[in-house]
């Protein structure tokens, strides 16, 4: 895997810290972006609605809390609510209660403090795409056949955000679909206005090198 010379990140990652169905140590997951050249990763573990416990909240932002000279940890965590339907909020941590409210009130608020919530992996367990701020466009997990109809989506709606991610539960997923950045966001919401600005370019792992994608 090459490394891209621009700020390089890490979207959409599920560690064994805080992700049941994770295999992916957090140690394994700084020295793969090491290897690579990612710069930065947000953590997006998975978390239910309305049904958290303290423990799983502990866990949810407890890698953004480490110092790691290498890579940056940025706040994020992929909701699933209780219709199945999964989002990603990236930039910003919810506050533990807000997970009592409704998930509607809730997205108001994320975007009050500087979040964005993108709909991940469209198509993947439903048939109708409701976004918020925007959706997953490419999910490395997520088969052609999704990819493919989320860009269709998108060319219908050309104002939409959207965002690629690996989906990484394991090391060797780690730096498949990326983002570039022009420079290092100052915190978790600049990440998350530079990506509702569409100020980021995409690179999808093909083979031993990287090929930058304009998705649509």
């Amino acid at each position: 895997k090459g490394a891209i010379h621009m700020y390089y990140i890490e979207l959409h990652i599920h560690s064994s810290r805080g992700s049941l169905d994770s295999l992916l140590d957090i140690e394994d997951l700084v020295n793969e972006c090491k290897r690579i050249g990612i710069n930065g990763v947000c953590i997006t573990e998975h978390i239910e609605w309305r049904m958290l416990s303290l423990e799983e909240y502990s866990n949810l932002y407890s890698c953004c809390k480490m110092q790691k000279n290498t890579v940056d940890f940025f706040p994020g965590a992929e909701v699933k609510l209780q219709n199945g339907y999964e989002y990603l909020v990236i930039g910003v941590e919810i506050p533990i209660e807000w997970f009592s409210m409704r998930w509607d009130e809730a997205v108001s608020k994320i975007h009050q403090i500087g979040g964005i919530v993108i709909k991940s992996h469209p198509y993947r367990d439903e048939n109708v795409v409701i976004p918020y701020d925007g959706v997953e466009l490419y999910n490395f997990c997520s088969n052609d056949s999704m990819n493919e109809l989320t860009k269709e989506y998108v060319r219908k709606h050309p104002n939409m955000i959207y965002t690629c991610g690996s989906d990484a539960h394991s090391a060797d997923v780690v730096g498949m679909a990326i983002t570039a950045l022009p420079h290092k966001p100052s915190s978790g919401v600049e990440l998350a206005r530079m990506i509702r600005n569409k100020e980021i370019s995409y690179y999808i792992l093909e083979g031993l090198e990287y090929k930058k994608d304009d998705l649509i």
